[in-house]
Order: structure tokens, then C-alpha cells, then sequence
């Protein structure tokens, strides 16, 4: 039993991370509910963290405990946004945590974080950048759209804690926005696969791609990497975004290539297998934070091929990945490379996961976390 009187009662307002544990939801689920959710578990297993979520109504019951973890049930999407407001009030109140912790660019944010400064008490508010285009309103704006880059204008300043997820994504935010980030706290990795010898996961033979259809992920870049080498597999997943227009535009065009296999919502467990399977993930993304498909990817040894994300320098430096730089030649022969050396396919794969036991492991990020919510 937890003393209550010494205790972080930390709260994690991400309505969609119910899905994360109830496979039988057709919720488009992202980086940052998984990521709370295995940050959750971990601190949960501390004596002096209570963990809970704040989630969106999927016809659970209001309060589910499960692995050390309380889920809060509060509004429904198809609510109107009047009783939302009502209900998420009501939720966030009854909850009480010491510290509410929030990641998502959203005028949701800013409204959460709103009724948490109007309740009686010390509450803390942590909010999480995701992206590195959170350092800049205009690109912001052409990621989550105008209205929700301006409310977050005002939410960054709202927070009394900021965290980034890489040294590069926490210099650009402070530079640009002219607003303190409290610390880094990186992406978690729990080692689900680095146990595992390659031969358990071979043949490694497929390319894969895995994101929502957003226009700034560049699916073209994979269409027009499968064209060059027809006698190559590529899979891609792809989960419709708000966008649905593009979606069917993608899912189209993927149709005229005789080499590519189109998936559209593909629950988590599908995805995980196509790790396995897969020799090369590749990520076309104009920019990231420290994308959590790609922390997944190497966690099944799956080498990493970016055409121009590069999160801290750890594919251009560490040798943990290949950064093309958006240069198409180097993109495609580095692609060759991979695919047909496997001595530098397993020197990548081998130091990636490396680096990612080491800058990743759960212990390291668990004692930022505390670290974090403990200063001042």
C-alpha cells in the first residue's frame, strides 16, 4: 500500500491512450498515448507514484484499474463540446492529481490546462512536446492547423514544466519561443525484442513504412522508392488522418503498384509482426520528435532509413541509422546497401539497438521522470 501523504499522484490527459489497452477499439492511436501508457507502467511500479489517465468515453466502465494503472472515463467525442467541457472539468477535479501531464498540440490543451489552473491547490502542469514543429506557430500551424498553433501559443506558457525529447528539438523550441524547456525526458523503450536473437525474426525481407496519410509524411517518397525497385516487398501502413481526401488519394495510387501492399487501421499486434518481418523501415517524415515507429523499428531490428529526419545527429554520428538528407540518390543508394549487404545491415541494427538500451532504458527515463516532478 501507497502512503498517501508522500505520494505523486501524477495524471496523464491523453483521452485517446484507453485504446492502447482495449485492442477491440477502432481509434486511431499515436506515439504519444503508447509512449504515457509504457512511462505509466513503469512508474506505477514506484511506491511513491500513483499513476491515472484521463480518457475519452469508449463505453468502458468510469473507473478501470488495471497493471498498477487507474483510467478515468470522462467525455465522449460525439458529445457536444459544451457537455465535453462539462465532463472534462468534472473528471480533472475528481482526479486531484499533483501533476497533470499533457502531450498533444491542441486547443484541447489549453483548455485542460485552463480548468486545471481554476481548481484550489498546488496542481502542476507538464506539458510534453511531441514534435519539432512545435517550435514554430507558422509550421505548426500546417500540422494541426491555425486555431490549435495559436491556443498552444498560449499554452506553452501556461505549463509550469516543459519537456522535449531530444537536445535538438529542446534548443530550437527555447531559441523560437523564447520559453525555458525543464528537461529532456526521452522516448521509452522497453525491451520487448532485444532479447531476441535475429534468426528469431527472419527472413527480414519486406520494407516497411508506418504513419498516419499526413502530407508532410511524404508518402511518395516510399511510392516512388517501391517503383525503383519493383523486385523489392513494401508495405505500408497507413491510418487515416482528418485529411480523408489524401488517404484515398494514397490508397489509390498504392493500388498501381504491383510490389507495394496497402494496409489501412492495422490493430498494434499486426503491426508488431511487420516489424519482424521487416529488413528496412523507412521514414519520410519532414520532421518528427523522436518518431516512436522508428524506436519500435530498431527494438525488432529493423535498420532505419530517413530521408530527413535525424533526431540529435544519431543516424549521421552514431551510426545507429542512414539520414539521405533529402538527397534522392543517396536515399536510394543507401537503400541498396541495406538490402544487400548484410554485414552493414547487422552493424546498424546492432548499434542501434545499442543506443537505444542505453538512452531509452526504461530506468534511465523513469529517474528524468522523477527527477522532473520532483525539482522545483
Amino acid at each position: 500500500m501507497k502512503n498517501k501523504n508522500s505520494v505523486h499522484k501524477i495524471c496523464f490527459v491523453l483521452p485517446k491512450t484507453y485504446s492502447v489497452i482495449d485492442p477491440k477499439i477502432v481509434e486511431k492511436v499515436g506515439g504519444a498515448e503508447r509512449q504515457v501508457y509504457l512511462l505509466g507502467l513503469e512508474l506505477a511500479t514506484l511506491e511513491n507514484v500513483e499513476v491515472h489517465y484521463l480518457v475519452a468515453d469508449f463505453g468502458q466502465p468510469k473507473t478501470v484499474f488495471i497493471k498498477g494503472l487507474t483510467f478515468h472515463r470522462s467525455f465522449s467525442f460525439q458529445d457536444s463540446k459544451v457537455v465535453i467541457a462539462s465532463k472534462l472539468f468534472k473528471t480533472i477535479k475528481h482526479i486531484d492529481a499533483s501533476h497533470y501531464i499533457l502531450r498533444a498540440a491542441d486547443i484541447g490543451v489549453l483548455i485542460a490546462m485552463t480548468m486545471i489552473k481554476l481548481l484550489r491547490g498546488r496542481h502542476e502542469i507538464i506539458y510534453m512536446l511531441a514534435h519539432d514543429y512545435e517550435a514554430d506557430f507558422a509550421k505548426l500551424a500546417t500540422v494541426v492547423g491555425k486555431v490549435n498553433s495559436l491556443a498552444m501559443n498560449f499554452a506553452y506558457r501556461i505549463a509550469d514544466k516543459i519537456t522535449a525529447q531530444s537536445e535538438q528539438q529542446k534548443n530550437t523550441f527555447e531559441s523560437n519561443r523564447n520559453i525555458a524547456v525543464s528537461k529532456i525526458i526521452n522516448n521509452i523503450f522497453t525491451a520487448n525484442a532485444s532479447h531476441h536473437n535475429l534468426t528469431d525474426f527472419e527472413p527480414k525481407n519486406i520494407v516497411l513504412w508506418v504513419a498516419r496519410a499526413e502530407k508532410w509524411k511524404n508518402a511518395h517518397l516510399f511510392f516512388d522508392l517501391a517503383k525503383q525497385f519493383p523486385d523489392k516487398q513494401f508495405v505500408m501502413v497507413c491510418s487515416k488522418s482528418k485529411n480523408a481526401d489524401y488517404w484515398k488519394q494514397l490508397h489509390l495510387a498504392a493500388q498501381q503498384i504491383d510490389n507495394l501492399t496497402f494496409n489501412g487501421f492495422t490493430p498494434y499486434s499486426e503491426v508488431v509482426e511487420l516489424y519482424k518481418k521487416a529488413r528496412i523501415f523507412v521514414l519520410t517524415s519532414d520532421a518528427e520528435g523522436f518518431a516512436n515507429t522508428m524506436l519500435e523499428a530498431i527494438s525488432y531490428r529493423t535498420a532505419v532509413l530517413s530521408w530527413k529526419v535525424d533526431p540529435d545527429l544519431i543516424f549521421s554520428e552514431r551510426n545507429v541509422g542512414i539520414c539521405a538528407g533529402e538527397n534522392w540518390e543517396y536515399f536510394t543508394s543507401s537503400f541498396s546497401t541495406l538490402m544487400s549487404s548484410d554485414a552493414e545491415y547487422k552493424k546498424i541494427t546492432e548499434n542501434a539497438l545499442e543506443y537505444i538500451c542505453k538512452h531509452h532504458n526504461p530506468s534511465v527515463i523513469v529517474k528524468d521522470f522523477l527527477e522532473l516532478i520532483e525539482s522545483k
